[in-house]
């Protein structure tokens, strides 16, 4: 008998692992029991639909409270392991410092020199890293997480993201560790390999989309290469069921139906400043008979957002010539959860529309997929702005370089530019490319995996074997 636990700390990762029906695939190949521990029991079970006896909801357990010296200890070597990345200057974290030590007034210039100091001797020597990780398995750990492994025999841990990211997985590993069990991490999202600093600790085995995830963990996460296995991505296997980018009656359609006469802009997540700002802007230059259709980020459901939701309300019952998609209140029991209905719905959207824009993110993995025509605002907004998410175009940011040539992205570095391109657009109707379609295919290829309807099957393998 094999259990199973799965651990689901936002919607993204519910999104990935369980609203995409992976977890009923992997129920029905065991003879064990499946444990999906989440933050919030109730608002989960509430949400989610799930098929299976062999699947049970539970309660991720509280972080706890560790010792002062051991706290300290802990909290130093995690500070270095997110500043102590590769002396590469094309890592994409390496904005993490300066915001983080810019806004951060509590520590003295001292102590941040002192980190600064550690994290570049991590960032140079593999053994100081491996050092950290031991540290790191030997006390980090908590008897709340050993007792419900224990209890519930469980084989395997199953990850959501890497620990760097989601900091109660670095308690479940190192528990697991403890106790023999396996644990495998699969990445749910693009940048992890490359945004969130170095890992806290290494699970046995990574499922990674293609060849390019596979080569950063190795490189910017010091993993050996038996330990990452290309598997695809389920965000991007829908699109070879053909039945999914049909338009069903159950959606909402904006003005009663997708017909492909629209621009669709993709927002950025709520906590980047500037959102409002670039619809208005986007707005003001889109000709009254055209249609502008603005898909809020799922985070916006939120109730932390509420305010900012009214604001863009009003916002469009002012303008005739813009119509917001907003996403579903019913998932706020994860930030960024959005249910089956909403995931299709984003998709038709990207494949019937005319054009889109978007501030780099995942979504243009979708448009260079479904070979969709896409401006990308690839300038910060305001000049000399140190903020959270910038948008230029800068060496740092490696996942964004490796697309930036593919044959339907243009990139705008201005205001100026970016309205100039839009009106070009609009006024011959011309689908943009630049005739590197052998580079189009490659860069599918090598981001994403596989596209082909099996990554769910191919997950499950890796999980039984």
């Amino acid at each position: 008998m094999k259990n199973i636990l799965i651990t689901i700390e936002n919607g993204f990762s519910s999104r990935y692992i369980v609203r995409s029906g992976l977890v009923n695939s992997l129920s029905s190949k065991i003879d064990g029991q499946i444990y999906i521990a989440v933050p919030n029991v109730i608002n989960f079970v509430e949400s989610v639909n799930i098929l299976m006896n062999n699947i049970k909801i539970i309660q991720q357990p509280l972080l706890p409270t560790l010792p002062f010296i051991r706290h300290k200890l802990l909290e130093l070597i995690n500070q270095i392991q997110i500043f102590g990345m590769p002396n590469d200057p094309k890592y994409s974290a390496l904005w993490i410092k300066k915001y983080i030590f810019k806004n951060n007034s509590n520590k003295s210039f001292s102590r941040k020199f002192f980190i600064l100091f550690l994290a570049n001797i991590h960032s140079r020597f593999g053994v100081v890293r491996k050092l950290c990780k031991l540290i790191v398995c030997k006390y980090q750990t908590d008897k709340n997480f050993t007792k419900i492994l224990t209890e519930l025999k469980i084989n395997e841990i199953v990850l959501d993201g890497i620990s760097s990211l989601i900091p109660i997985n670095t308690y479940w590993i190192s528990s697991g560790k403890h106790l023999g069990i396996k644990t495998t991490t699969i990445l749910t999202n693009w940048d992890h390999p490359t945004t969130r600093g170095h890992q806290t600790i290494e699970s046995d085995k990574y499922l990674v989309w293609g060849n390019s995830m596979k080569e950063e963990m190795s490189k910017y996460q010091d993993l050996p290469s038996h330990k990452i296995k290309e598997v695809g991505s389920i965000i991007f296997d829908y699109y070879s069921n053909k039945a999914f980018l049909i338009h069903h009656n159950k959606h909402n359609y904006p003005n009663g139906q997708l017909n492909g006469n629209y621009i669709l802009l993709l927002t950025n997540s709520p906590y980047f400043p500037h959102n409002f700002s670039i619809i208005k802007f986007v707005q003001s230059i889109i000709p009254n008979d055209k249609k502008l259709l603005v898909r809020l980020h799922p985070l916006y459901a939120n109730i932390t957002f509420e305010k900012e939701m009214d604001h863009h309300k009003n916002f469009e019952k002012k303008h005739k010539n813009i119509t917001y998609i907003y996403p579903k209140s019913e998932c706020r029991g994860l930030p960024g959860d959005m249910n089956m209905d909403e995931i299709q719905l984003s998709s038709l959207l990207v494949a019937n529309s005319n054009m889109i824009i978007t501030t780099m993110s995942t979504m243009v993995l979708d448009a260079i997929i479904l070979n969709k025509s896409l401006i990308n605002i690839a300038f910060d907004w305001k000049k000399g702005e140190l903020i959270p998410q910038k948008m230029s175009l800068q060496d740092y940011r490696i996942h964004v370089n490796r697309v930036k040539d593919s044959s339907n992205i243009i990139h705008s570095r201005s205001k100026l530019e970016f309205k100039s391109m839009i009106l070009k657009y609009l006024n011959n109707g011309q689908h943009f490319s630049n005739k590197k379609q052998n580079i189009h295919h490659l860069v599918v290829k090598q981001e994403c995996g596989q596209i082909d309807g099996l990554v769910s099957e191919r997950i499950v393998r890796h999980l039984i074997a």
